[in-house]
């Protein structure tokens, strides 16, 4: 299956806040060194001049745009943007909960989140404060009292809920994406999405000859172009919970982080030029990126906006900094390519994205030789129809002030923010230039078209050094760690090189060691200086087969080894997968607790005689980590429920003193690091859903809970769960959700695959924010010679790009695969 990387188009649009505790609100006396007084609000100095700014209006950047177009007039390269959400609904309610009153102490010995640059937050699912748990649960926030030193885990409780009604407003749809604590407080961070629709009504004549309509609706139209996206930052005071402030920014949220007292935010924005051609309300006005603090609006100006020669003019970057103490926003605006990932370091942000840039004669020209069954041609054909590259945006930070610095693109794509790094005022990169559409056609191609190169930056993104051809021929990179002068990668085809290279002289790096064993690594963590841990699957002759868990010893850097490692085979019935292999947030690593604890799931899977059967699990797999001896070991496994029914998903765990949390959508439980295994309390946060699967049911049973003091106890049996995805029944109602980016899972109820790879996609989209359409193909007009028991196909679609270039059942199918 194919995954399309479409470009996700947005507008913006500015709605008031919900309602504050207005005691909380203070209106600044004065205002911080390059901000004034507007209104109750400290605005940012405009410090560019007249003769300075690139553009002074919307003529201006229409005529630049056009400029650009006639220069460039094969077809416009795109950038991959990514995003999405979770829309799913879940009835779990603290209606009897205690408020959160009480004045013990919580402990300063409590694990934070694994954030990949020391001293830069990034947002999460489930925080700990060494107090509280703050847990994200379907369609809410949820604060559990965990842990206090008078009390230990004795009164376990939940203690407060904020559900995304109350946070959605007037806003059509509100769509979560992260938290983030500190000492003072939580910040909940989504976005909200509002439809443009025109309402046409039934006319009718009435006696006297007038036209009048009818009270109910005809029919409405919605525009996609004109919807809007707006991100929001909702500030609340731990003391009580209550809300003190709410942050708006135009655009589509793209990334954040959170730096002591400060956040950053980067949103995009697609600016639909075609438009101006053939809607005569076009007003790129409208498009100009704003914010908007407790109800007060700023918007930006034509001068604000920047621009680099060259780049595709399609997008407005916002970046904004928000001192949590002054409420002051610093913005920049690029007018430029977009982007997806963000890597920050405690001192600037690196914002990149993936770009393809094509030859139109080329790709013609293959075409052309293609259908012609022209071999010869083909072979004489040796220009690249595309090129991708990384573009690369720098903005200093500081104290909540952003500073555009400079922008450079480099060949090939960045796996993820792991392949970036900065040291010592150095930018690290790796990128892997794969040409799979230059080669399909030629028996070598898939050794001949990728390289993966390690490329070092000065602080003005000059290229000061190049590595190439990491990796044997064919492979490509899968995952990417710095630390320190070092930099480790691994690249996989058929074994797993581990690769340590040296970048103390950043205009001379050197591969020290080569390590190569079966299976890959998916990534990578530090434990400190001399070991790395690894997560990934073991090796079926080139392919996967069982989740890997190495220690890669590397004291000696130029003789890197494996340690110790765990793997967990593919039996033919059944398979183990883990969440930490896309989201490092979900992994808990402590050297002076002596664990690791990551969460899994466990299927297994038959048939009988007229039926499949399907049982799962899930839970925390906790390891030893043994830093002295080089070795790690299983240390226990939490379950939260038995059940084939899929009642619960566990997620999460954090530690708190000596006691180990698991969060599942269902439970918060307790029990000893040394004795995980053993649950010593828990507090239900959810409620069992029955859940449709045509298998051998299993009676649901909560795990037992043994009292520390009785050593007795046990749970209740429950009911099942019913999982509500997004189901639609047809393309039409596919493409008139929204503009925004979904995985589309398109189904048979005569395939037996297909139910084992949406319970994968069950666990994928409730840690994730891609939102995910099931399509049952039977429900889709005009498909009678599709292939009923094929497998399900996974793909990454935007509405805009099928709806606009694909009009039938067919095409949209031929356009998926």
């Amino acid at each position: 299956m194919r995954r399309l990387l479409i470009a996700v188009l947005g507008l913006l649009f500015l709605t008031g806040c919900n309602a504050l505790n207005e005691g909380k609100i203070v209106i600044p006396e004065y205002c911080s060194e390059g901000f004034h007084l507007v209104g109750d609000l400290c605005v940012e100095n405009d410090d560019t001049t007249p003769t300075e700014a690139q553009f002074t209006s919307s003529d201006d950047l229409m005529s630049l745009v056009a400029d650009f177009n006639e220069r460039y007039d094969s077809a416009s390269p795109f950038i991959a943007t990514r995003g999405g959400w979770v829309d799913m609904e879940f009835d779990a309610t603290a209606e009897d909960a205690p408020t959160a009153t009480n004045d013990e102490q919580g402990s300063d010995d409590y694990s934070e989140t694994n954030n990949q640059v020391e001293g830069v937050d990034e947002m999460d699912n489930v925080l700990t404060d060494g107090k509280y748990l703050y847990i994200t649960n379907y369609n809410k926030v949820q604060i559990v009292l965990a842990y206090t030193i008078e009390s230990g885990i004795n009164n376990m409780a939940l203690v407060e809920e904020i559900t995304f009604d109350e946070l959605q407003g007037d806003h059509d749809y509100f769509y979560f994406t992260g938290l983030y604590v500190d000492e003072e407080r939580l910040l909940i961070v989504g976005h909200s999405y509002d439809y443009a629709c025109d309402v046409y009504y039934d006319e009718k004549i009435d006696e006297e000859g007038d036209v009048t309509t009818e009270d109910d609706i005809y029919y409405q139209e919605c525009w996609y172009y004109r919807s809007t996206t707006t991100t929001h930052v909702f500030e609340y005071d731990k003391a009580d919970f209550s809300l003190v402030n709410e942050y708006q920014m135009s655009g589509y949220f793209v990334g954040s982080r959170k730096i002591d007292d400060n956040m950053y935010f980067v949103t995009n924005e697609y600016i639909p030029f075609y438009l101006a051609e053939t809607d005569e309300n076009f007003d790129l006005d409208q498009y100009l990126p704003s914010y908007n603090v407790n109800g007060q609006d700023v918007f930006l100006d034509y001068e604000d906006i920047l621009y680099m020669d060259g780049t595709q003019p399609y997008n407005f970057t916002s970046f904004f900094g928000i001192n949590l103490e002054t409420k002051e926003v610093s913005t920049e605006v690029v007018l430029g390519e977009g982007g997806y990932n963000m890597y920050v370091s405690t001192n600037n942000i690196y914002f990149t994205g993936t770009s393809w840039n094509f030859n139109m004669d080329v790709l013609v020209a293959v075409e052309e030789a293609v259908e012609a069954d022209d071999e010869e041609a083909l072979d004489e054909i040796d220009d690249n129809p595309y090129e991708i590259s990384t573009s690369i945006m720098k903005l200093s930070i500081n104290d909540g002030i952003v500073d555009f610095v400079a922008e450079t693109s480099v060949p090939g794509s960045g796996l993820d923010q792991f392949a970036f790094d900065e040291h010592n005022g150095y930018l690290r990169l790796v990128t892997t230039e794969f040409n799979w559409w230059w080669g399909w056609w030629m028996e070598d191609a898939t050794e001949n078209e990728i390289n993966n190169r390690l490329y070092v930056l000065d602080e003005d993104l000059n290229v000061v050094s190049t590595l190439e051809g990491i990796g044997k021929p064919g492979e490509s990179v899968q995952s990417v760690r710095f630390v320190g002068d070092y930099a480790y990668v691994v690249t996989f085809l058929r074994t797993d090189p581990f690769y340590v290279i040296d970048l103390s002289d950043p205009a001379n790096p050197v591969k020290l060691s080569e390590l190569i064993i079966p299976g890959f690594s998916d990534y990578l963590q530090p434990i400190n200086e001399d070991y790395i841990l690894g997560i990934g699957y073991g090796d079926n002759d080139g392919g996967t087969n069982g989740l890997k868990i190495s220690l890669y010893d590397v004291s000696d850097k130029t003789e890197a080894v494996v340690a110790s490692e765990l793997i967990y085979p593919y039996s033919d019935n059944s398979y183990m997968w883990t969440s930490t292999l896309y989201n490092h947030k979900d992994l808990v690593v402590s050297v002076d607790k002596g664990i690791i604890a990551l969460p899994y799931n466990r299927y297994e899977y038959g048939s009988t005689e007229d039926n499949w059967w399907y049982r799962y699990n899930t839970g925390v797999l906790v390891l030893n980590l043994d830093i002295e001896d080089g070795e790690i070991s299983e240390r226990g496994w939490v379950e939260h429920s038995e059940s084939n029914s899929y009642d619960t998903y566990v997620y999460k765990s954090k530690f708190i003193s000596d006691y180990l949390f698991t969060i599942s959508s269902k439970f918060v439980m307790v029990s000893l690091l040394d004795d995980p295994e053993t649950i010593l309390n828990q507090v239900q946060i959810g409620e069992s859903r029955e859940y449709d699967y045509p298998d051998e049911e299993v009676e649901p049973v909560d795990p037992e809970v043994v009292d520390p003091d009785t050593e007795t106890g046990t749970g209740d049996a429950t009911e099942t769960i019913y999982s509500d995805f997004v189901h639609v029944y047809s393309w039409d109602e596919a493409l008139h959700m929204g503009e925004h980016e979904y995985f589309v899972y398109v189904y048979s109820p005569t395939c037996s695959a297909c139910i084992e790879l949406e319970e994968i996609m069950l666990e994928f989209v409730q840690s994730s924010d891609i939102e995910v359409i099931f399509l049952n193909i039977g429900d889709v007009d005009n498909l009678d010679d599709y292939p009923y028991d094929a497998y399900p196909l996974l793909a990454r679609v935007n509405q805009m790009d099928v709806f606009e270039e694909y009009l039938g059942s067919d095409e949209i199918f031929g356009f998926i695969q």
